[in-house]
């Protein structure tokens, strides 16, 4: 698990943030889950995020002020195969997030969730050196993005900076899609189908 706690400025005052980005998984179908690997996730990925903002919300509320930034996924709202269990830890991770964003928003605590798709990092990475094909692999999930291709990591951290920050205070519950436009609708065509764009 790893969390980051950064200072940002928010309404004028120097406040104490939180960004919960707790990640593990296991590639299995249901058929070959375990009891012990659900468990491992859910304690990682929920009770992590959970008891990451319950550590910091007493100093927030008491200064009435701070920011908490929930790292979700864009599988919290659409299932990715054989990732059942970490499909189902970051709804958990996104329902925690917007629950505490309700109870808490009267004490000054702004709560969102940032939910990534597929970056160049830990776990898109895993998936392209597990491939038979990795320049296959990824010409092919490059050819889904919108924009054409895959995110940087440093580009989903600025959004989540941006949700520390003052530009951000409209938001509380928000879940913001880092996925370079996947999300943003059912399917998309590239010109390669035959048919108009």
């Amino acid at each position: 698990m790893r969390r980051l706690a950064v200072k940002a400025q928010i309404k004028d005052t120097t406040s104490l943030g939180l960004v919960t980005a707790a990640a593990i998984l296991d590639v299995a179908d249901v058929i070959d889950v375990t009891p012990e690997s659900i468990a491992r996730a859910c304690h990682v990925n929920i009770t992590g995020t959970a008891l990451a903002m319950k550590a910091v919300l007493p100093q927030m509320i008491a200064a009435k002020s701070g920011a908490i930034v929930a790292i979700a996924s864009m599988n919290a709202l659409s299932a990715e195969q054989q990732l059942m269990t970490y499909n189902a830890t970051k709804a958990a991770t996104r329902q925690i997030a917007r629950t505490v964003a309700l109870d808490h928003a009267r004490n000054g605590v702004q709560v969102n969730v940032l939910s990534p798709g597929a970056m160049m990092a830990g776990l898109f990475k895993r998936h392209l050196e597990s491939a038979a094909d990795g320049a296959k692999f990824l010409a092919t999930r490059e050819a889904r993005q919108p924009i054409g291709r895959i995110l940087e990591a440093a580009e989903v951290a600025r959004a989540a900076l941006y949700l520390l920050s003052d530009g951000a205070t409209a938001l509380q519950g928000a879940d913001v899609a880092a996925d370079g436009g996947v999300t943003a609708g059912f399917d998309f065509r590239t010109g390669t189908e035959g048919a108009s764009v």
